[in-house]
C-alpha cells in the first residue's frame, strides 16, 4: 500500500459517501489494511485531508491549456470549455473536486483552492476574450466583461448536473450572442 493508494481511496470515501465518512477506520476497512499502517503515513484525519488538498494541487497543476486560435470562435469557446469540463469530470480530479466543494464553507484552504480554480478559469477566458475581441472575431466589446461572463457561466454550468447538448447550445448561444 502507498501513500497515493490511501489518498486515492481516501479522495473517493469523500466523492462517493461524503466528507463525514472519511475516518481513519472506515478507510482502514476499504484498503483491508489495520488503522496502524495509515498512522505511519497520517497521524491524523487533518493530516490526511492536508495531504489531499497537496495531492489535488499536484495533478490540477500538470494540465496545461493551448488553444489553436485559427479555429473559428464557436470551435475555440467549445475547446477552452471542453478543457474545463474534463477537469471537472476527470476521475482523476473527481475526488479533489468534491472535497474541496464539501469544505469551501467551512476550510480556508477549501476555499482557496475553490477560488483559485475560478481564477484559472477567468484567466484563461479572458485570454480567449481578448484573443477573439483583438482579431474583430467578436464585437467590439470589453474583452474583460466577456471572459467575466465566459468563465461565471462556465463554472456554474461545471458546478451542476447537465447533459453535453446543453453544453454545445450553451458554447453556440454564447458564440451568437457577441460574434460579429
Amino acid at each position: 500500500m502507498t501513500r497515493e493508494d490511501i489518498l486515492d481511496e481516501a479522495g473517493a470515501i469523500i466523492r462517493d459517501e461524503g466528507y463525514e465518512m472519511l475516518t481513519i477506520s472506515n478507510l482502514a476497512e476499504k484498503l483491508n489494511v489495520k488503522k496502524a499502517s495509515l498512522y505511519y503515513h497520517f497521524e491524523s484525519k487533518e493530516m490526511l485531508i492536508s495531504a489531499l488538498y497537496d495531492y489535488f494541487n499536484e495533478k490540477l497543476a500538470h494540465r496545461g491549456f493551448r488553444i489553436d486560435f485559427s479555429l473559428d470562435s464557436e470551435e475555440i469557446l467549445s475547446k477552452t470549455y471542453e478543457h474545463w469540463r474534463e477537469i471537472f469530470l476527470s476521475d482523476e480530479l473527481s475526488c479533489g473536486l468534491s472535497l474541496v466543494e464539501q469544505r469551501k464553507e467551512v476550510d480556508e484552504r477549501a476555499y482557496e483552492i475553490y477560488n483559485s480554480l475560478h481564477l484559472m478559469l477567468r484567466s484563461q477566458s479572458d485570454a480567449v476574450m481578448e484573443n477573439l475581441v483583438s482579431r474583430n472575431k467578436f464585437k467590439k466589446q470589453d474583452s474583460a466583461l466577456l471572459g467575466e461572463l465566459f468563465a461565471s457561466a462556465s463554472f456554474l454550468r461545471l458546478t451542476t448536473e447537465h447533459s453535453y447538448e446543453d453544453d454545445k447550445a450553451f458554447i453556440s448561444a454564447f458564440t451568437n450572442l457577441f460574434a460579429t
